[in-house]
């Protein structure tokens, strides 16, 4: 039911949630923001290359393997290079977890909560955090991989990477290993956090967050977890989900058809003379119609899909355009083929993560004021 796909070490730390396409260079991110030279830069490129080619020649030996046991054409000396290549991931364990889940993941993911976190402007105001899936995806997915992945191989790195990180078992691994880590690691940066604050003296000088702020990224990034640990867990029973979300693009799709040609039919009519003034005035009025029921038909699919999802999940506070999101994510791991154990274990860390975040937040705020 849930493919591989971005986000894996934030769903998998965070619970498994998915967004870790990106992950396969990021112990070298860390290297690359901080080079300012060509030697530096030539040397991260070296860098990136050699992680890069690791996971494609890995990539390439496992489907050599699998077209030899298809149809037995390959040679005895690249059997043996498979044979090989197998072994040595199997002694030395994952390529992907050496390469990318590091403790740099960890103090970067801190760092990104921190950084969507918006403290309130006045006392009595509430604060707010700015993060979302999609944002996640993009941190460490579709943005990342676009920047640091050579043009060629990249899917190939990508499945590799994802088909990995999204075992249930894996996901369990990770998430034992570094969930407290992210946790101590989100306290700390909060701790070292530059907001903008005015001194005594009436000049700006960087501060960390308050005590309270603190307590309050805490409780929001625990609340948005529990709700996303909903969502995960409605999707994996709603039985028609596929069926649903495939209809909704498909308005999509059509209502984007439907407005291009009342673009069409509305520019001709601007440029046409008195001659087929009657007749292209009825296109366009049958064009409105038509981009008018794609339009209804369209918002008709959101709402049975909303509406499915809040019944199965009443307690989740998402908006509608996230919940539409993870729909979408999710139907696209169901169409390639992954099962839904994947997703029921994202769904099951995510609330255990949002239990620990939560945790948190009381000790920060029962602890004794210095």
């Amino acid at each position: 039911m849930m493919n591989k796909h971005l986000i894996v070490l934030v769903l998998a730390l965070f619970v498994a949630a998915g967004a870790g396409t990106g992950w396969f260079l990021f112990q070298q991110s860390s290297k690359l923001k901080s080079l300012n030279d060509n030697q530096a830069q030539h040397q991260a490129e070296e860098i990136r290359q050699k992680v890069v080619s690791e996971a494609i020649n890995s990539t390439l030996a496992d489907n050599a393997s699998r077209n030899a046991s298809s149809d037995g054409s390959i040679d005895t000396r690249q059997a043996e290079a498979v044979q090989a290549n197998q072994t040595r991931e199997e002694a030395t364990g994952s390529w992907a977890q050496r390469s990318f889940f590091t403790s740099d993941l960890v103090q970067d993911v801190a760092q990104l909560f921190v950084e969507h976190y918006h403290p309130p402007h006045r006392p009595d105001d509430r604060g707010r955090v700015q993060i979302s899936f999609k944002t996640l995806n993009a941190q460490y997915g579709m943005d990342f991989l676009t920047l640091h992945a050579p043009q060629n191989g990249v899917k190939e790195v990508r499945e590799r990477v994802l088909g990995y990180a999204m075992r249930p078992a894996v996901m369990q691994s990770l998430y034992g290993k570094y969930a407290q880590k992210v946790v101590d690691a989100l306290q700390n940066q909060a701790d070292q956090a530059s907001l903008p604050r005015t001194g005594s003296g009436g000049e700006d000088r960087g501060a960390g967050l308050s005590r309270t702020q603190t307590a309050e990224m805490f409780g929001l990034y625990a609340g948005y977890f529990q709700d996303l640990s909903r969502l995960l867990s409605a999707c994996s029973d709603y039985q028609n989900l596929t069926e649903d979300v495939q209809g909704l693009l498909q308005a999509e799709q059509a209502a984007e058809q439907a407005g291009f040609l009342l673009h069409k039919a509305d520019h001709a009519l601007e440029q046409t003379g008195e001659k087929n003034l009657n007749r292209l005035e009825q296109e366009k009025t049958a064009a409105k119609e038509n981009y008018r029921q794609a339009l209804r038909r369209r918002e008709q699919s959101k709402e049975r899909i909303l509406q499915r999802i809040q019944d199965l999940a009443p307690e989740m506070r998402l908006p509608s355009h996230e919940i539409l999101y993870v729909a979408k994510w999710v139907q696209r791991r169901w169409t390639q083929g992954q099962n839904g154990e994947a997703l029921e274990v994202a769904s099951e860390l995510l609330q255990d993560f949002a239990a620990r975040l939560q945790s948190r937040r009381q000790q920060i705020l029962s602890a004794p004021q210095s």
